[in-house]
């Protein structure tokens, strides 16, 4: 990382404070469209109420294609959030499955692997509904493209801490991170700045990224599972009749 400026001096030691943070228990992590989904509910949210929040949707539908065509307060009432966003997040969601389907024929991701990464953000950032921190999500961990999520959450720390200024949007600051982080540590920088931004400001020593076992409470993960042909997706939320078999 390059140490030129007081922000990024800064910013190399929160990274060094919380290098050793692991990523969220998500299961489904090598779904495409799984990621989207958990980028969301973790958009302006904690570790802890995204694991529960895409626990609660496997249970509930069957797969990708009956989320996208429930009604976004049915969807809501499902993750119980306990945060000021949940409609919005769930019509945004919504919004963006559907337009997939619409561009795919089936809520699946699976072209945009043959893309250029200019062509893929491109198609990201244009879904219907989408929003910067999940489309840079979604590029980092799925799709090998170089991109650091910020949202508004992780921009306040960031100003907080001297790291950020002010006049700099969620985008600009996307692209400053990514600048002075190397492409190979992106994973393992995203997951340092969220187990951050969810620690109390002011009170993070330098023990505290390494004692932590992950942001949140540790959710059981469970193998993912093949859904409906018409989803177009091989893993996701779970079927309801799965749960009277185990």
């Amino acid at each position: 990382m390059k140490n030129s400026s007081p922000g990024a001096k800064n910013l190399s030691a929160v990274l060094k404070r919380f290098a050793k943070s692991p990523a969220p228990e998500f299961p489904d992590a090598g779904d495409p469209v799984a990621v989207l989904i958990q980028s969301f509910l973790l958009w302006e949210a904690t570790a802890e109420d995204a694991l529960a929040a895409y626990a609660a949707m496997r249970d509930r539908f069957v797969d990708y294609n009956e989320l996208r065509v429930s009604l976004p307060h049915e969807i809501a009432r499902t993750l119980a959030l306990r945060d000021g966003r949940a409609l919005d997040r769930c019509h945004r969601l919504r919004a963006v499955l559907t337009d997939i389907f619409k561009r795919e024929h089936a809520v699946t991701l699976e072209r945009l692997s043959q893309m250029g990464k200019r062509e893929l953000r491109k198609y990201l950032d244009e879904l219907e509904g989408m929003v910067p921190f999940v489309a840079a999500r979604l590029a980092l961990l799925c799709f090998d493209s170089h991109s650091i999520p910020v949202d508004e959450r992780l921009r306040s720390r960031l100003i907080e801490e001297g790291i950020a200024e002010p006049a700099m949007d969620v985008n600009e600051l996307s692209g400053w991170l990514s600048r002075h982080v190397k492409a190979s540590q992106g994973p393992r920088v995203h997951y340092a700045l969220q187990a951050w931004s969810e620690y109390p400001a002011g009170k993070p020593s330098a023990r505290d990224g390494a004692s932590r076992s992950r942001p949140g409470t540790r959710t059981k993960t469970t193998a993912a599972r093949k859904t409906g042909a018409r989803s177009g997706a091989r893993s996701g939320p779970r079927p309801r009749r799965a749960q009277a078999e185990s």
